[in-house]
């Protein structure tokens, strides 16, 4: 990655900022991947939405939004 993509990066998040939302629906899209993946039947096949709780983030406390957090692994900086 060169610096000026770095830096347009770096300008991007801080306006738009890291939410668990995008953290959400990365995951997701990762499970429905792998699980698409080994299903030979159609029927069998999941969306991204069926491997994470898909509501708003406005509609949770922050002890809840705490442990969620807890659920996921790695470090979150920000």
């Amino acid at each position: 990655m060169s610096a000026t993509e770095y830096l347009t990066w770096k300008v991007y998040f801080s306006k738009q900022g890291f939410r668990f939302d995008n953290d959400n629906w990365r995951m997701g899209q990762i499970c429905a991947s792998v699980w698409n993946i080994q299903q030979t039947e159609q029927k069998y096949c999941r969306t991204p939405q069926s491997f994470y709780e898909f509501t708003q983030a406005s509609n949770k406390t922050d002890e809840q939004l705490m442990a969620l957090g807890g659920d996921s692994v790695g470090v979150r900086f920000g």
